[in-house]
């Protein structure tokens, strides 16, 4: 009769080991999806800022050049 209650124990620990792993893999799950959106949004921004660069970097010789021909 011991070594059944025993090897039931064993088993009820593993079970509550397991849930406490999967919880856990949820919360990870969730944490990485948040953290996959910063991280889109932050790429997004960067290509924002690229773009504006080539702009102004084209734009500014032009103007300046404009500026000095009709002064």
């Amino acid at each position: 009769m011991k070594n059944s209650d025993e090897i039931l124990e064993i088993c009820i620990r593993s079970e509550e080991r397991l849930k406490t792993i999967f919880n856990r893999v949820n919360r990870i799950e969730g944490h990485l999806s948040t953290l996959n959106g910063k991280v889109a949004e932050h790429e997004k921004f960067k290509i924002q800022i690229k773009s504006y660069w080539i702009v102004i970097s084209v734009l500014t010789p032009l103007l300046i050049t404009l500026f000095i021909n009709f002064m």
